[in-house]
């Protein structure tokens, strides 16, 4: 687990970009859980649907419901349901950042990489300075017996 945090941090270039990339993925999917919810709720699609030229449509303001379908269970249950889906999806992005600040720290202060340089760092040369690192005594992990760049590759494909 813990290689395969390593790797998943070194691919998405560091904390920063892991922290934009979660932030950016709850704003969009809140933008789409408002705005689908008020298509859903507000909108007479029945009407709307009825509007086929310029003769036959009415200005936009005569296919908006007052009230919405707010008084039926089915706009409600829709709206729960995505809100529960957007906590959820906090939920994993606030696991996701914590793991990001727990690798963090092991890249900056255990292997001396800063998230700048990750974007022209190859994987190969995050391992062979943890595997420097390790070999030394300076920072050790417990695993039994020696490890091998081919080991922690293993480690990361056996998910």
């Amino acid at each position: 687990v813990f290689f395969q945090a390593m790797y998943k941090y070194y691919e998405n270039k560091g904390f920063h970009a892991i922290l934009a990339a979660g932030a950016t993925n709850l704003v969009s999917l809140a933008f789409t859980v408002a705005l689908s919810t008020w298509l859903f709720a507000f909108v007479d699609w029945g009407r709307l649907t009825s509007c086929h030229d310029e003769e036959s449509c009415l200005p936009f303001s005569h296919y908006l419901h007052g009230r919405g379908m707010w008084r039926y269970g089915l706009a409600w249950v829709y709206c729960l349901l995505f809100l529960l889906y957007w906590c959820i999806s906090c939920y994993w992005f606030l696991l996701t950042l914590k793991d990001a600040v727990e690798m963090r720290a092991v890249y900056t202060e255990r292997l001396g990489i800063r998230d700048e340089e990750l974007g022209s760092l190859e994987w190969h040369q995050v391992v062979e300075r943890f595997l420097a690192r390790h070999r030394s005594g300076e920072y050790r992990v417990s695993i039994h017996g020696e490890i091998t760049a081919q080991d922690i590759a293993a480690r990361i494909m056996r998910r």
